[in-house]
């Protein structure tokens, strides 16, 4: 690898590749912040929960039961 203190700066292929790499960090961050968010739904759900387990959905009346309910 070559360093750019040489006083020339980098070459037009260089440039090109630290692009790159720069589009894929991006992507990287945006797909782990959507990993965080999915994340965030199950654990929100068991916390509003409590220790009590709560399924949604309807039951045998035919009326909606579960934690929607609660709010």
């Amino acid at each position: 690898m070559q360093s750019f203190a040489g006083g020339a700066g980098p070459t037009a292929a260089q440039r090109k590749g630290i692009a790159e790499l720069a589009g894929l960090a991006v992507v990287g961050n945006f797909t782990s912040a959507l990993k965080n968010m999915i994340l965030i739904a199950p654990a929100l759900y068991l916390a509003l929960a409590g220790v009590e387990p709560m399924l949604i959905g309807f039951g045998p009346d035919g009326k909606l039961q579960g934690l929607l309910v609660h709010f």
